[in-house]
């Protein structure tokens, strides 16, 4: 497995996109419908068929509530959909969380 960190975008098969209930989508980059069908509860996951690529919403529920517990369900969300999907390369983009509390899930 290569892990690489980068501020690029990096050409992959998949790009998740972790987001907390109160975190707007930019709804225009995105399929409405696809928006509508989301239902952001932790684990929750709406896949999206782009241009070139595919992007999987990751539901994370509410931001008060988010603990290590809902970031492993998370995690393996990605790791099942992953394999579902054949994927090769992803993307994952962190959540917005307060630096300290990201190295603590990331450890």
């Amino acid at each position: 497995m290569q892990i690489t960190l980068s501020k690029l975008e990096p050409k992959v098969d998949l790009t998740v996109l972790p987001i907390f209930v109160s975190e707007k989508i930019a709804k225009r980059s995105l399929p409405s419908s696809a928006i509508a069908d989301f239902k952001n509860r932790p684990g929750s996951t709406q896949l999206i068929y782009m241009d070139s690529t595919r992007l999987l919403l990751l539901g994370l529920g509410e931001k008060k509530e988010f603990n290590t517990g809902t970031w492993r369900i998370g995690i393996h969300t990605i790791i099942n959909q992953v394999m579902n999907l054949g994927v090769q390369s992803l993307n994952l983009i962190l959540p917005k969380l307060p630096t300290n509390q990201l190295e603590s899930f990331l450890e």
